[in-house]
């Protein structure tokens, strides 16, 4: 019913549907989007690597080392790991934690090509507390509805996040100010405990920002790293003007 509906009344063409998970994969004009409880999950676009949209500003994220070793949390349709393989082929590793299967099974049919990552299929707030792994990049990018959901908000679970860095690791967090954060602001207050956070704005979005949460690295050093090795392009442009500008 819901093929027919978004086929018939939007011209979207549904690729795939999991009802388990309301999982939905559909090609709407250029872009190929996953969406769960219809919500927006995953996004990309023909003939760019960029979706204009918040996923790319964790791109220049994986230029912090000259071979980063990423860890992402919450694969939904792959975004984010298919978007720093593509600029960044074998420089960087990436490891991607999913719990649901559908979800990782539904970005197979989502993503153009195999990515090439090391998967994990678990709780993603587990495998940070017993990881004994170290990371230059936590991406943290989980969501139910419009909310991080609490545990990740904790700060058991920050602390396990900065253990889990290297030195001068940085974890990212997607943050949407539309969600109950705006109402109980402790997360930022937990995070500044253990990090220097810096505020990254999408110039998409209003609602949403990037955290940047750096471990040991200042604001100079960091952008050093990002110029010297992230592609300079008319797409990327205005994603670097927002990290020159983050606060």
């Amino acid at each position: 019913m819901l093929k027919g509906f978004m086929e018939r009344f939007f011209g979207w063409k549904v690729i795939l549907e999991i009802r388990e998970s309301n999982i939905t994969v559909v090609k709407r004009k250029e872009d190929r989007i996953l969406m769960s409880h219809n919500i927006i999950y995953s996004k990309l676009s023909d003939g760019s690597i960029y979706t204009h949209s918040y996923w790319d500003y964790f791109l220049p994220l994986a230029a912090i080392r000259a071979r980063p070793k990423v860890l992402v949390l919450g694969l939904a349709g792959g975004t984010i790991p298919y978007q720093m393989k593509k600029v960044f082929g074998e420089r960087v590793s990436i490891t991607a934690v999913e719990l649901d299967r559908n979800m990782v099974a539904a970005s197979k049919v989502f993503l153009p090509e195999r990515l090439d990552v090391k998967l994990e299929i678990c709780d993603a707030y587990d495998y940070v507390r017993d990881t004994r792994e170290k990371y230059d990049l936590i991406v943290l990018d989980i969501f139910k509805r419009l909310d991080i959901p609490e545990k990740f908000r904790s700060a058991a679970f920050i602390e396990n996040a900065y253990r889990a860095l290297t030195s001068e690791g940085v974890l990212a967090v997607n943050y949407l100010l539309s969600g109950s954060e705006v109402l109980r602001p402790r997360f930022k207050r937990r995070l500044r405990k253990r990090f220097t956070v810096y505020t990254v704005s999408n110039r998409a979005a209003f609602d949403n920002k990037i955290l940047i949460c750096s471990k040991g690295l200042g604001r100079e050093a960091l952008l050093n790293g990002l110029r010297r090795r992230f592609p300079k392009s008319s797409e990327s442009a205005h994603i670097m003007k927002s990290y020159l500008e983050m606060s």
